[in-house]
């Protein structure tokens, strides 16, 4: 979606503050008027959906400044482009074993993580990193760990995994406080 702003008031119209990315603040106005004037300038914003960055302007306008100056000479034909955001599905094997489903993903898409112990582990379960505050979710919220194989994950952003596979312990009567001291 994109919408024309005026530098003054065009009539009737709403002043809006926007900060730029200098982080300079300025008032732009608003119309309901879906018209522009010839030899007015206006800036035109696009708004990204949720998911979606801007990328770009094509058309009798081009660019990456958000929003752009125009000014009308004639009629315009613009468009305002857009791309899916693409996140990280990152994964840390702790023990022997190994994961598969780690890379790239677009908004949205279900990432299918799989882990594979050997044959000399089990699979204990997936720890996830929570990248708001960069705690590990098990360890401290006290969580336990998902044992769920492969793990369906829905991608909205960067997601970090740890999986925990631990050693085949087999006691007997010989080996049983060896094996302990090993775990």
């Amino acid at each position: 979606m994109y919408q024309p702003y005026y530098t003054a008031d065009p009539g009737g119209g709403t002043a809006y503050t926007f900060q730029n990315s200098l982080g300079q603040y300025y008032s732009l106005w608003y119309t309901t008027n879906q018209y522009v004037p010839v030899n007015a300038s206006v800036y035109i914003q696009a708004v990204p959906a949720i998911g979606y960055y801007f990328s770009g302007w094509t058309g009798d306008v081009n660019g990456t400044s958000n929003p752009i100056a125009v000014t009308a000479t004639e009629d315009l034909n613009v468009t305002a482009n857009f791309e899916l955001l693409t996140f990280t599905v990152s994964s840390e094997v702790i023990g022997e074993g190994n994961v598969s489903g780690a890379g790239s993903y677009s908004y949205g898409s279900l990432a299918n993580l799989t882990a594979n112990n050997s044959s000399t582990t089990t699979f204990l379960g997936w720890d996830t990193n929570n990248t708001t505050d960069g705690n590990w979710s098990s360890a401290y919220l006290g969580y336990y760990l998902n044992q769920t194989t492969p793990l369906s994950v829905q991608i909205t952003q960067d997601v970090n995994y740890k999986a925990y596979f631990s050693t085949n312990v087999y006691p007997t009567d010989n080996n049983l406080t060896t094996s302990f001291k090993e775990f």
